[in-house]
């Protein structure tokens, strides 16, 4: 009996990863104070019209992220935002290294005490939303071909 029991609970536990994994959701960020790309390996500051642009651009992808269930690559490119009610995040894309396509990550961080914990998610991204973040993000994209 406890066979089956064990067996039953892993097949559970199981089906409810996968669910979890195949939920999407929304985002829904506070509006943008100040952020900050990377050019070579150092940080800038955005310029207001580009927060207005990183701003344009998450509301262009607020919809289709998924729980992050891995530890992501390490990002080719990321912008770090400050909101207006004292959370700072990070947007952080991946490229594919086989097609000009990634996966952009995003957090927040909350440190008021006693915040809830707001987990990281996922989205894929097409080649032109990577080209499109990149000039946001102070980073040059490479020539295409």
């Amino acid at each position: 009996m406890r066979v089956v029991q064990a067996g039953s609970l892993a097949a559970l536990a199981v089906s409810m990863i996968l669910g979890i994994a195949s939920c999407t959701e929304n985002i829904d960020t506070p509006p943008i104070v100040s952020a900050t790309g990377y050019r070579n390996g150092r940080p800038v500051p955005l310029e207001q019209k580009q927060i207005l642009a990183l701003s344009r651009w998450i509301d262009a992808h607020r919809t289709g992220w998924k729980a992050l269930m891995e530890t992501p690559p390490l990002p080719s490119v990321g912008v770090e935002v400050n909101y207006a009610d004292g959370r700072d995040g990070s947007f952080e894309v991946w490229l594919n290294p086989r097609g000009g396509d990634g996966v952009v990550y995003h957090y927040i961080y909350d440190h008021a005490p006693g915040a809830k914990v707001v987990a990281p998610v996922k989205q894929h991204l097409s080649a032109q939303d990577v080209r499109a973040f990149r000039a946001i993000a102070n980073e040059e994209a490479p020539a295409t071909r």
